[in-house]
């Protein structure tokens, strides 16, 4: 049936490019050449038993030390965040496989999906890709991902040997939407390119050849993709190359070589690129006196009819939150107890669950794993884990407890939760889930 399928699969794009104008422009020789620069990146987890593919790229050969990598960080990392092996396959999985050492830009925050690689010996002829800052490039800019995505690896005849070479990247085309896209508080470039799994940290190009970011994720809705395709800007790169003495070649400008910094001490940094520099604010026109006037009047009457409600309110009993407010939970959440009133519940403040309400009777775990949680997360959400915490309802008082969080769980003030140390929630209290857009609040 498979073999069916695949020539199904030939047939329908045979005719999709039958359909594409002949006068479709061609990729330049530069980008093409391109291909030659990129690597499949395997990591494996021993504890786990399971393993990882990715994309990554050349920018410099570094006499002394070896050949510089740049991938995604989720590429060298497992569910748990932890650094787990990772190798250079140079032609298939039974091939030869180069082990690399990683080095973080950020160790304080991962939210910052990049990292560099360190290869000692066996990519000297990979040609070093040279980097453009985002200035360069514009919204509308043809822009090219190449990568190793896995359903590339699936379509093909090759028995489960992940072919690697510099033939088998695949390119894919499209336009820029957005240069200054923005997530977790960090820059990318938005466009509809393909960007599939196996593609994480391939390079995206310029129409002369040039990185001009890191292909990192794709959104999508309904498990479908939606064209919106992020790359994180290549300029985190140059500034981390610029700090720690790490050769790379600027677009049309001559390598910038290193000074042979001590390995064991320039080779990570944990400082973020400068702010973006803001254009000065537009002077304040006069205050309108006459219209605040009435807004505050307007104020205090809205504020004692709200008084009034309360007061109502707290005449009667407060009733359980109807179930058809809450969306199905991924597992079976655990039984309310008996002769317990339903204190309150979460509802969520930002992101997947935003203005969602779930009771909590019993408890309700939280993570990106459906066979362990109850609100389960979109496998893309940043900075949950598999089973990430968990609320409990405690004799009509919420405990929010982190249940080993590779990002952590945080109070809405900031401060971070110890793992399997139970915290006491109030209602208007808050708190997310690795990042702020996870966010929920007690009601």
């Amino acid at each position: 049936m498979n073999r069916y399928l695949r020539a199904a699969a030939a047939l329908a794009i045979a005719c999709m490019a039958l359909a594409i104008p002949a006068a479709a422009e061609r990729a330049s020789q530069a980008v093409l050449d391109a291909q030659r620069s990129v690597v499949r990146i395997v990591s494996y987890d021993p504890g786990a038993e399971d393993s990882w593919i990715g994309t990554g790229f050349v920018i410099s050969q570094d006499e002394g030390y070896g050949t510089w990598v740049i991938t995604n960080r989720h590429v060298v990392e497992n569910d748990r965040g932890e650094e787990i092996p990772i190798y250079i396959l140079l032609t298939d999985i039974n091939g030869t496989k180069l082990p690399a050492a990683v080095y973080y830009i950020d160790s304080d925050d991962p939210t910052l999906d990049l990292v560099f690689a360190l290869v000692e010996k066996g990519l000297e002829n990979r040609k070093p890709l040279p980097l453009a800052p985002v200035e360069t490039v514009n919204k509308g800019d043809r822009v090219y991902a190449l990568g190793f995505p896995g359903v590339a690896d699936d379509a093909t005849d090759n028995g489960g040997l992940l072919p690697s070479r510099p033939d088998d990247v695949t390119l894919t085309s499209g336009v820029v939407s957005k240069t200054n896209a923005e997530y977790n508080g960090w820059k990318f470039i938005q466009s509809d390119v393909a960007i599939n799994g196996g593609n994480s940290g391939g390079p995206m190009l310029d129409e002369d050849g040039a990185v001009i970011g890191i292909n990192s994720f794709g959104m999508q809705a309904g498990g479908a993709p939606v064209g919106v395709n992020g790359a994180y800007w290549i300029d985190y790169i140059i500034d981390t190359c610029e700090q720690s003495d790490i050769p790379y070649t600027l677009a049309g400008v001559r390598p910038v070589a290193n000074t042979a910094p001590d390995p064991t001490t320039a080779r990570e940094t944990t400082r973020k690129p400068e702010p973006i520099t803001m254009p000065p604010p537009i002077p304040p026109a006069p205050f309108p006196w006459g219209i605040a006037a009435i807004c505050a009047l307007l104020l205090l009457v809205i504020i004692g009819v709200a008084m009034v409600l309360l007061l109502r309110k707290k005449k009667n009993a407060p009733a359980p939150a109807p179930a058809s407010e809450a969306i199905a939970y991924g597992g079976a959440p655990a039984p309310a107890q008996r002769g317990v009133p339903c204190a309150c519940g979460i509802v969520g403040t930002g992101g997947q669950f935003r203005e969602l309400r779930f009771p909590v009777t019993g408890r309700v775990a939280i993570g990106r794993d459906p066979q362990r949680s109850h609100i389960v997360f979109d496998k893309t959400a940043a900075g949950v884990s598999g089973l990430h915490c968990e609320v409990r309802n405690d004799n009509g008082a919420l405990q929010l407890t982190d249940l080993g969080s590779s990002y952590g769980t945080f109070l809405q003030s900031g401060k971070r939760l110890e793992a399997n140390a139970p915290e006491t929630l109030r209602p208007g209290d808050g708190f997310y889930l690795g990042a702020r857009a996870n966010g929920f609040q007690v009601y």
